[in-house]
């Protein structure tokens, strides 16, 4: 791997070496990795899902960074950040269905600089906290679309290379598109500083940027993808290598239940660009607990989620006709595919009237809430609709004639506001062929 060269500061050091005055102004912030609150599965590339409503989401995530920034020398490469240990604590929270906020709060343990350049202090210390906003705008069959404000402060010390010394406000705009096991995201930003951040020649000032992450869920377990960023000056685009920064960054995620997650992974940079590494090694863990509504108001619910059932299973199982099934579902308890024994009643309906109509097949559609990972959620439907296959079988219809088929949760009836919606749309649904 060729080492990071920072050609556009090769003035800036010679003068240094020279004795010149001091080259140190304001020195851009040399950390390029910065986590989301996201729980879609990527850590530097936003997607169009946003949290629950009341959802709260924790990561913790650690990153090392070998030689993220070197100058170039009359006698050779001169290493200016020879490596960066650096923790991520980030929360977010859903506040609408379509809607949630987080926060990034970087910290860094390790730093070592190289003495050549003493106006650098290199010690540790907070990096420059970001605010995020997300707002999911519109689902149009497997695209999804969402906009995504952000805000950097400057609480980073920008002596030890940590912040940018200045306010700055920006945003993306984010496409994404779910085809089975294959995700993928593209985001298109701007970053708009108050003030340049400098460094000698080097000078980093307003930014564009493009974030491309794709993944590949092997089951419902396990996942491998790659993201991508690129950074450019927004004034002259890819006018400067050293002001471009380009880095890719492989990882494998492991989904350890619906509420905790695991990701490691390691990057490169892939040009000469401030910021990019020789190597960087990452690994993460996050946290989203399952939605619940507080304990005394829990048992009314679950009570009155019962009650529902019961009166929606009775009108049910009064159909019979073809046109009747295609209207009939049946529910199930969070993360679990087990039918309730008031179904019976309902599934064996359905199964003397295929008994009755031996030319009529059955598709048995599975859906699940959004508590938990899309690919989790996807398993978790499917096993509740082969649940059902199997009942129907046991019931005595040829298993040749059903056919099943999982959503996930890509179709929700309710939009989850309350946990009677969550138990709505954790279903299964008939269609008759």
């Amino acid at each position: 791997m060729p080492k990071r060269i920072l050609q556009s500061a090769l003035l800036a050091a010679s003068c240094f070496l020279c004795g010149s005055a001091s080259i140190y102004a304001a020195g851009p912030n040399v950390q390029l990795f910065r986590p989301l609150p996201t729980k879609a599965g990527f850590t530097l590339t936003q997607t169009s899902t946003t949290l629950p409503t009341n959802q709260f989401l924790l990561s913790v995530y650690s990153n090392f960074a070998e030689k993220p920034l070197q100058f170039l020398t009359t006698s050779g490469e001169s290493t200016v950040v020879d490596h960066l240990l650096t923790f991520d604590l980030v929360f977010g929270l859903g506040l609408f269905d379509f809607l949630d906020v987080g926060v990034d709060l970087p910290f860094t343990v390790s730093e070592e600089l190289d003495s050549t350049f003493a106006q650098l202090a290199g010690d540790s210390g907070f990096n420059d906290i970001r605010l995020y906003l997300k707002a999911h705008l519109l689902k149009h069959g497997t695209f999804g679309f969402a906009v995504a404000p952000e805000v950097n402060i400057p609480s980073g010390d920008d002596a030890d290379l940590l912040g940018d010394d200045t306010f700055a406000v920006g945003g993306r705009f984010v496409v994404d598109q779910e085809l089975g096991r294959f995700f993928h995201s593209l985001n298109f930003g701007l970053l708009i500083r108050s003030r340049a951040a400098t460094l000698g020649a080097l000078r980093v000032d307003d930014q564009l940027s493009l974030h491309y992450g794709f993944k590949l869920s092997l089951d419902p377990h396990w996942q491998v993808g790659t993201e991508f960023f690129l950074l450019t000056a927004a004034s002259d685009p890819f006018a400067n290598e050293a002001t471009t920064p380009i880095e890719i960054a492989p990882f494998v995620r492991r989904i350890v239940s619906p509420q905790w997650r695991a990701i490691v992974g390691g990057s490169a940079g892939l040009n000469q660009g401030f910021g990019t590494t020789s190597w960087r090694l990452f690994f993460g863990f996050e946290f989203t607990p399952q939605a619940r509504a507080p304990q005394a108001v829990a048992s009314v619910d679950a009570a009155s989620i019962k009650a529902s059932l019961r009166e929606a299973l009775a009108e049910q199982q009064a159909r019979v006709t073809a046109e009747e099934i295609a209207a009939l579902s049946i529910h199930f308890e969070s993360g679990q595919w087990l039918i309730f024994p008031d179904s019976f009643p309902l599934l064996e309906k359905i199964a003397r009237f295929l008994k009755q109509h031996s030319e009529r097949r059955l598709v048995i559609e599975g859906h699940a809430d959004t508590t938990g990972e899309p690919a989790y959620n996807e398993e978790l439907a499917h096993k509740r609709a082969e649940s059902v296959k199997r009942h129907l079988v046991s019931l005595g219809v040829p298993p040749q004639r059903l056919e099943v088929r999982s959503f996930g949760e890509a179709r929700p009836l309710q939009k989850e506001d309350q946990p009677y919606d969550r138990t709505m749309n954790r279903r299964v649904e008939f269609r008759l062929q």
